[in-house]
């Protein structure tokens, strides 16, 4: 299992329960979907809104402490230039690219241990598509993160953050030693 970090430790069956109702969700619905191989989504290779229709965000122990992550582990982060409330994402195009937006077509996101449910929340892109938010902020995986709990994203440009499981970021809340 992608999960490494302490809560997902005593959660196993929390996450199983969760990845088999993602699962299970991706398989609804009336129309054809796409064979199975192009569904599957592996570390490094991001899922579009349509192969991915429920997302869920827990938290993981990294190297800056407790971070947020998604559903195969991998680090979640927080853009300065977005807003919290309301909230909104001022990354398209090109940022987009590399800063791939967590993103869920069907419901609400699933709280995974660590998470708050209620801190949970969708925002529709200008795109159409619905990013997943934490704590205001919208979510993004970084493509320089290529094996789960890596923050190679934290810092860049100083406006990109790893984002702590309340949604504040992860490198302000490390405890001092």
């Amino acid at each position: 299992m992608p999960f490494h970090g302490k809560r997902f430790g005593a959660s196993t069956a929390s996450v199983v329960l969760c990845a088999g109702l993602v699962a299970a969700l991706a398989g609804c619905g009336g129309q054809k979907s796409e064979p199975e191989e192009e569904a599957v989504a592996t570390p490094g290779v991001f899922a579009s809104a349509e192969t991915r229709p429920v997302a869920a965000v827990g938290s993981g122990e990294a190297e800056l402490g407790e971070v947020a992550v998604d559903i195969e582990g991998f680090t979640l982060y927080r853009f300065d230039k977005d807003k919290k409330k309301p909230s909104a994402s001022h990354c398209d195009g090109e940022c987009a690219k590399t800063w791939k937006p967590l993103t869920a077509s069907d419901g609400m996101p699933i709280a995974l241990p660590g998470v708050t449910p209620a801190d949970l929340g969708i925002l529709v892109r200008e795109d159409k598509t619905k990013q997943v938010t934490l704590g205001g902020w919208p979510l993004y995986r970084y493509t320089g993160d290529t094996a789960p709990r890596q923050t190679n994203g934290d810092g860049v440009e100083g406006t990109w953050h790893a984002v702590a499981p309340d949604g504040g970021i992860a490198a302000e809340k490390k405890p001092k030693k």
